[in-house]
């Protein structure tokens, strides 16, 4: 149960974050990938950010004994396996990635929501 909560609060936390940075704000990330235009460089500052925190926090969590929810830590044994799967799985998220960046450029899904009508 407390492997839950924590999970939950650990959750709570991730999705505040990226509101807070806006990284959810399509219109945001959009100007961040765009680099031959109007570059807004805002969010790589904040993935810099949680890219140092990771880095602090994980050096020492890793020298405790063993983490406070359960009984070992759970890491890869051979960082060097790269699989057919692996491999597949990162051309899967590129393309959806991508896909959802073009729709949401395009504005479709902005326009779907406003043509949604609740009759009462």
């Amino acid at each position: 149960m407390t492997k839950n909560i924590c999970s939950l609060l650990c959750g709570i936390l991730f999705g505040l974050g990226l509101t807070i940075s806006q990284m959810n704000n399509p219109d945001k990330v959009l100007a961040f990938l765009d680099i031959t235009g109007n570059w807004d460089a805002s969010l790589a500052f904040v993935m810099a950010g949680a890219l140092i925190t990771l880095a602090t926090l994980q050096h020492f969590v890793l020298k405790s004994q063993r983490p406070i929810f359960d009984t070992e830590f759970h890491l890869p044994k051979n960082n060097t396996i790269i699989n057919k799967s692996l491999i597949l799985g990162a051309i899967v998220r590129t393309v959806s990635s991508t896909c959802y960046a073009e729709i949401t450029k395009l504005g479709i899904s902005r326009r779907g929501f406003n043509r949604i009508q609740v009759d009462s």
